[in-house]
């Protein structure tokens, strides 16, 4: 008796990419094409007689794993690894709804993010940990809510780091603050999946000290806030004078951001240098320009000053490089273990090691 798969049962159009890789299938992962188009059936309301019937097609060369299973083991077994398959979708899907309210689930990522502002991050790491957060902040507003996919070099090119190895570890220690949650690993064509969260316990002090605009136009990722230039650090102090309407102290702004008073007045004295904040007479500092362009032309300028320009773009395209160079040997491995023939399609077992083969020749 078939497993009604859904709940109503009448199924609805897979996507064209799921159209198209059941009929084409994936050259070098076949298993992969099985895995995905059970996952986007159960997603449509597929039974598991539908599923049956259009992977056991011979047309259709997304179903050609499924059809070797059936051959192989017989049609229990496979009736048995498809059934597997399905429930373990059901469970992903529900781990992993997708998102229905875009606007309620975009507030959730803004709450956490304000709520990240209104703490001072202190001690060596608390820059760089309050970067990466803010990579992932955006990223999440780009996905559409608080559960993404990022890999480590995108966190890394966004916060404007200059290695991932910086950014793994400022993640582990979101991971342990509570601010953030690992669910996946990372796969051969999707980044890691993480969850946005804010802490259960209260991390820090609130600090409420300034009012004003919630969004400013500058991002770490610029070249003007590398190492070398105005850091990370600087970025920070520069933001914080860009979103509130009054100016701020050295003390005050150390306070907000959980730094010694001492590296806020470096980071002021630097930026009034090169022509972006002023002091007033009273103490106090603002920004002397705060317009987008005004901006992004005054940057520019830092940065080439700085000789900072264009270390963003050497960090892509280094992390570029090593993209295609992973993707070529993950399918060389693939190839490897299936084999293929010139059609594209695997053929045969999976290629015996040579400890399989040595060991099979020793009995």
């Amino acid at each position: 008796m078939a497993h009604e798969v859904g709940d109503p049962p009448q199924r609805t159009p897979l996507s064209r990419e799921m159209q198209d890789r059941l009929r084409h299938g994936i050259e070098d992962d076949p298993h992969k094409a099985y895995r995905t188009l059970v996952t986007s059936m159960v997603q449509h309301h597929w039974t598991e007689q539908q599923m049956r019937e259009a992977l056991l097609d011979p047309e259709h060369r997304g179903g050609w794993w499924y059809r070797r299973l059936a051959e192989r083991n017989g049609g229990p077994a496979a009736t048995g690894d498809l059934r597997y398959r399905i429930e373990s979708a059901r469970k992903f899907i529900a781990a992993n709804p997708p998102v229905v309210d875009r606007q309620s689930a975009s507030e959730k990522v803004a709450q956490i993010h304000a709520s990240a502002e209104a703490r001072p991050w202190k001690g060596r790491t608390g820059t760089t940990d309050r970067l990466v957060l803010d990579a992932l902040c955006r990223l999440a507003q780009k996905a559409g809510g608080p559960v993404l996919r990022a890999s480590l070099r995108q966190i890394t090119e966004e916060a404007g780091l200059g290695s991932a190895d910086t950014a793994h570890r400022a993640t582990r220690r979101l991971i342990d603050a509570g601010w953030l949650k690992k669910t996946h690993d990372s796969t051969d064509t999707t980044g890691t999946g993480w969850t946005l969260r804010k802490p259960t316990e209260d991390t820090g002090t609130v600090v409420r000290l300034f009012s004003g605009a919630e969004t400013v136009p500058i991002s770490s990722a610029h070249d003007a806030f590398r190492r070398g230039a105005l850091g990370g650090t600087g970025y920070r102090v520069l933001r914080l004078l860009l979103m509130t309407d009054d100016p701020a102290s050295a003390r005050v702004i150390a306070e907000a951001l959980g730094v010694t008073d001492r590296t806020v007045r470096t980071r002021l004295g630097e930026m009034h240098g090169l022509g972006l904040v002023e002091r007033l007479d009273d103490g106090t500092w603002r920004p002397l320009v705060t317009d987008a362009e005004g901006l992004a032309r005054r940057l520019d300028a830092v940065a080439k000053f700085r000789r900072t320009a264009g270390r963003g773009e050497k960090v892509r395209e280094r992390h570029d490089k090593a993209r295609e160079m992973w993707l070529d040997w993950a399918s060389d491995q693939r190839r490897s273990r299936l084999g293929v023939i010139a059609g594209g399609r695997p053929q045969g077992r999976p290629v015996k090691s040579n400890t399989q083969e040595q060991r099979r020749a020793a009995r």
